[in-house]
This record gives C-alpha cells, sequence and structure tokens, in this order.
C-alpha cells in the first residue's frame, strides 16, 4: 500500500508484483499483461490502472522456445492494446543499448505504450538507448541527487538499481500520482485515459537542449523525447483550483469517398483477411465535436483519445497505422477524423463498422480569472508563464508569474530551431500577446530567456 492513511480509511494505492519471467518466458509475459488488465469481477483479472514492464526484447531474443520473430511480437503487440484500450497506462523502459534500437514494447505505436529512457548523473541523456518515439528520460543512475536502490534477497543487503529499468518506475509513479489526484470511482468516463496521463507528463517535462550538427535543438528530440519528467510541474498544470481535464465525445459524423481501389498492406491475417496487399476503397469520417467551456475557460492543449474512438479498435494489423486526428479546435468545438476501408477483395470494412462508432478528444484548460497557482505548497511550478490558447489561431497570449524577472526576451523558434520572431520583455507587463497569424499552422516552440535560465514551452498554431 503507498499514499494511503488508514486512519482516514484511504487505501492509497495497491502495489502488486506479477512473476512475468517464469517459464514458458513469453507466455507468461503476455498472460501478466491480460491479467493485469482484466477487471477484477473476472477470475484472474487485477484490474491495474498503471502497469510497470521494466525489460524489453529485440528480434533476436532466444526464448527456451525459439526467438522472438514476428508473430510473438503481433502477439505482444495485441496484448499491450488491449490494456490500452481498457484504459491501463503502460509504462516501459526504452532499453539499454547505447543507439537508437528496435525494442519492444516500447518501440509498438506512440499511443500505446510512454516509452522512458534514461537521464545521466547530469539529469541529461544517460547514455542509454532512444529513438523511435521515445517519450522522456527519467532517473536512471544513481548520484546526489537521487539514489535508487533495491533489496537483494539473496542476502538481504541493498545496491544499485539502475538503467532503464530503473527510469520506468519513476514514471509509473507520477502516472499513479496523477491518477489518484484526478480519478474519482464514480464516473469512469471522467477518469484520465492514458493519453491524457502522456500529455500532462510530456508538456511539463524539464527540456534538455542539445546542439545537434551545429543546431540549437529545443523542445522534443530523439535522445531525451519531451524532456526529463518533472512531477512538480506535472501536478501542478492539474491543480483542480486552477486547471481541468475535460473529455469530450461525438458519434455523429459524416463521410466522403477519399480514394478508389487504392492500396494497402495488412501486415498478418485479421479473421478470414489474409495478411499483405488488399485492394481497398477509403473513405473519411469527419465529425464536429462540440463543447461548452466556463465563461473565464481557455483552453491550453488538447488531443485525440484512441483508447476511447471506435477507430482505432483493429487499425493494428494496417501499414501504415491510422488513428483519429485533430484538424482544429475552436472555443466550442473540435473538428477531426479518422478513416475507412473497404476491402473490395475480401468484402470487408476496417475497422468493423459498429453501431454506434465513437471519436473522442480531451481538453487541458484553464481558469483565466484565478490568481492562485497552487494553494498546497506541494504543487509549485517552477517556470516562469503561462500560454493560452493552445492550440492558438490568430494570437498567443503569455502571462509571467510574479516571482519572474521581468529583464529578459522571449522568442519563438520552429522545430529545425530557427528563430521566426522575438520580443523584450518590460517589467511594468505580465502579459504579452503574440500575433500568430504570419505563422503557418504547426508546432512552435516559445523561448524564455533570463539571463542564463532558459524556460521552454510548445505550442501548436492551427489555421
Amino acid at each position: 500500500i503507498a499514499g494511503g492513511d488508514a486512519l482516514l480509511n484511504n487505501p492509497g494505492g495497491s502495489l502488486i508484483a506479477m512473476k512475468m519471467l517464469d517459464s514458458p518466458f513469453f507466455g507468461r509475459w503476455i498472460q501478466s499483461i491480460y491479467e493485469g488488465a482484466i477487471d477484477t469481477s473476472f477470475d484472474n483479472g487485477f484490474g491495474l490502472h498503471v502497469m510497470n514492464m521494466s525489460f524489453g526484447v529485440d528480434s533476436n531474443w532466444q526464448f527456451p522456445f525459439g526467438n522472438f520473430n514476428v508473430d510473438t511480437i503481433n502477439i505482444m503487440r495485441d496484448a499491450i492494446r488491449f490494456a490500452f484500450q481498457n484504459k491501463v497506462v503502460m509504462v516501459g523502459a526504452r532499453g539499454n543499448i547505447s543507439g537508437d534500437v528496435v525494442e519492444y514494447p516500447t518501440c509498438y505505436k506512440d499511443d500505446l505504450i510512454l516509452s522512458v529512457g534514461g537521464s545521466g548523473i547530469n539529469g541529461d541523456y544517460g547514455g542509454l538507448s532512444y529513438g523511435h518515439s521515445m517519450d522522456f528520460i527519467a532517473p536512471s543512475w544513481p548520484d546526489g541527487h537521487v539514489i535508487t536502490i533495491l533489496s537483494d534477497l539473496s542476502n538481504k543487503s541493498y545496491g544499485d538499481f539502475t538503467l532503464s529499468s530503473a527510469a520506468a518506475p519513476h514514471v509509473t509513479g507520477l502516472a499513479a500520482l496523477l491518477l489518484s489526484y484526478l480519478d474519482s470511482t464514480g464516473s469512469v468516463a471522467t477518469n484520465l485515459a492514458p493519453e491524457d496521463v502522456e500529455h500532462i507528463i510530456e508538456n511539463t517535462c524539464t527540456d534538455e537542449l542539445h546542439t545537434q550538427l551545429g543546431s540549437l535543438v529545443v523542445g522534443y528530440d530523439d535522445k531525451t523525447g519531451w524532456g526529463r519528467i518533472n512531477a512538480g510541474k506535472a501536478l501542478q498544470s492539474v491543480y483542480k483550483g486552477k486547471y481541468k481535464i475535460r473529455h469530450f465525445q461525438t458519434h455523429n459524423y459524416t463521410i466522403d469517398t477519399l480514394y478508389s481501389n487504392s492500396a494497402i498492406i495488412l501486415k498478418y491475417p485479421y479473421g478470414n483477411i489474409s495478411a499483405g496487399y488488399h485492394d481497398v476503397n477509403v473513405y473519411r469520417v469527419n465529425a464536429v465535436i462540440p463543447f461548452t467551456l466556463g465563461a473565464n475557460d481557455t483552453i491550453l492543449h488538447s488531443w485525440v483519445r484512441n483508447s476511447s474512438s471506435s477507430f482505432f479498435n483493429h487499425l493494428a494489423i494496417m501499414d501504415p497505422e491510422v488513428d483519429i486526428q485533430i484538424d482544429s479546435v475552436t472555443s466550442s468545438a473540435a473538428f477531426v477524423h479518422g478513416y475507412y476501408y473497404y476491402l473490395n477483395d475480401a468484402g470487408a470494412w476496417l475497422p468493423t463498422i459498429e453501431d454506434t462508432m465513437w471519436l473522442a478528444v480531451t481538453l487541458h484548460t484553464v481558469d483565466t480569472t484565478s490568481t492562485e497557482w497552487s494553494s498546497n505548497n506541494e504543487l509549485k511550478a517552477d517556470d516562469g508563464f503561462l500560454l493560452y490558447p493552445n492550440p492558438c489561431s490568430s494570437q498567443l497570449n503569455v502571462i509571467l508569474k510574479n516571482s519572474f524577472n521581468y529583464n529578459s526576451s522571449i522568442f519563438v523558434m520552429n522545430l529545425l530551431g530557427e528563430i521566426i520572431l522575438q520580443k523584450e520583455i518590460k517589467g511594468e507587463t505580465n502579459k504579452l500577446t503574440l500575433n500568430t497569424n504570419e505563422l503557418e499552422s504547426g508546432v512552435y516552440l516559445l523561448v524564455m530567456r533570463d539571463n542564463d535560465k532558459l524556460t521552454v514551452k510548445k505550442f501548436v498554431v492551427q489555421h
């Protein structure tokens, strides 16, 4: 039991150790994932909310019964996808080889699993595996700031627990903190989805700046992802007195024919449909998801929830994989789209058409009239500004916090590290408005420089 208080009848979080490296190794792994995701009302179900997987294998891995091959890769992916669709936050260790190598389960589709790399003794890239949409880094080496220990039951002593297997549990713990703070036992529909946890952590990471090929890389990079996780900022960003994570969905949509007699690849058989190339008609599904916000609420971030969307169910067998995408977000609606495929040669639809098809999004909003960043001393933000709306269209507002030294500059960069615009911050104001009309739709980085300190946040322009 972690984080509970028996006197207050608060059970806290249950920590369940599941034996996975048992014979036969691979079968035990898959069984553990399914058992962890199944509700406790079923036999052998644990109903886990977060699952930590500090292991990884590549195509050369030798099991007692043979290699980890295409078939076993697909079987494990299906288990991970099953857990994802049952709203389990899956966290995996990226690996310990110094390079961009393919290992599973962290190299499956980005939505399915939070891929965690390791930071070094300076809090930056720790020399371990990276790339393949790795999300962020967490402590993986013991030093003067973070010491991770593991009880050795063989001699009842303690030793260092290092590498990415030690980094992943830091993220698992942070995910559990977010769930325990925001989730309720009454309405599962409003509880955090796996995508919510991933985006909250990504949006509050401490960015690690790198120079690659002579250019400064601000924001996402292969070796550190979105940066080093920051538990304090993650919790502060969802503080209930100011912020909200809101779920919206719709089953109303229109369908347009996009292509006829096109081709897709099924990566492995699905039912009676064989793997390989298929002749298909492609249909684009367009939907408007309406919502109503409070008078003082502003959208900070938005993202799709494939775990709650019907179109995501069977698309793992397709190459390329397709999911729901956001076209734009206004103050009252999100415009999204997905795809249907009709296999002319097999007479079947992918994804399978249900009676009611859902498309779902999440909004992260802020009450802009609230001046209280946090009434809890344990939830403090250490960055200097707030951006809204995000995504934006014509303008981006930058609110400076009272603790910030207003003798600095602010500039916007694209993902290539090029400075798009720059503006000086004057001491007599705590709010700036940037004109984004001339910026093309895409992801940008707003960098605030105060003497030697750089603070970075990403924002999205959608026209």
